[in-house]
């Protein structure tokens, strides 16, 4: 059985049979022993009410050349759970591992590192414009990243050689189209609407959900009205015969 040349790190590299609690104990004990893509990454042990999970990120840190603020971000993660199921992250969104090479189960430790240079060298979607381009937009299929930069609600994340996806690259139109409507309804002097801040994904689908249900409630009042006015010319109508 092949194991790291340090005797303290008992992490099995191989993929003989063992129970991926054996397994899952082994990766958790001595996780120091896995070798990492690249300096980003780093390893996490969670262990809460008696669940335990080992976590892998690869953290990153946008530079804003406009005010010299900084903002830390996960751009990559990889879960391993107790039973040896895995997940993967691309910017805290979970992503289908299948659809990148990597196995939903892994059998040990190295498998896991093999997993690991498949992650890190997945090419992210840079985002659409950015916010400084069109700061006075609130579209409803997208947000700002916290790397400033237009992302579409259903950004494709994974795409060859870093491009951007055709979902963010398509709104440069649609937020060209909403900066010139604020434009327009600006200079006509009509109160523009306020600026709603960016949100994630999750919330703007429930904003979303709550503005269906709002202009539904609205169009049933309003056919209600109809209805009773109608009631209301044929009861008088009624009345006078």
């Amino acid at each position: 059985m092949e194991t790291s040349s340090d005797d303290s790190c008992c992490v099995t590299k191989t993929g003989e049979s063992n129970s991926c609690d054996s397994v899952f104990e082994r990766l958790f004990s001595a996780v120091s022993c896995v070798s990492l893509p690249q300096p980003s990454w780093a390893a996490h042990l969670i262990n809460l009410a008696g669940v335990r999970d080992v976590v892998f990120i690869d953290a990153a840190v946008a530079h804003r050349t406009s005010d010299g603020s900084s903002v830390l971000f996960n751009r990559k993660a990889l879960h391993v759970k107790s039973n040896m199921e895995v997940q993967v992250y691309i910017l805290d969104k979970l992503i289908d591992s299948a659809a990148i090479g990597v196995s939903p189960f892994a059998t040990s430790a190295l498998e896991v590192e093999s997993m690991l240079k498949v992650v890190d060298g997945i090419d992210v979607c840079r985002g659409g414009p950015s916010l400084k381009d069109f700061p006075d937009v609130s579209p409803e299929c997208a947000f700002v990243d916290c790397q400033k930069s237009w992302r579409h609600n259903k950004c494709l994340l994974v795409t060859p050689g870093g491009a951007i996806c055709r979902l963010c690259s398509g709104l440069v139109d649609t937020l060209r189209i909403h900066a010139d409507r604020r434009a327009a309804r600006a200079k006509q002097g009509i109160p523009l609407k306020r600026f709603r801040l960016s949100v994630v994904p999750t919330q703007q689908q429930k904003l979303s959900a709550l503005r269906h249900a709002r202009s539904a409630v609205q169009r049933s009042r309003a056919r209600l009205a109809k209805r009773n006015k109608l009631l209301l010319e044929q009861l008088q109508a009624a009345m006078k015969s």
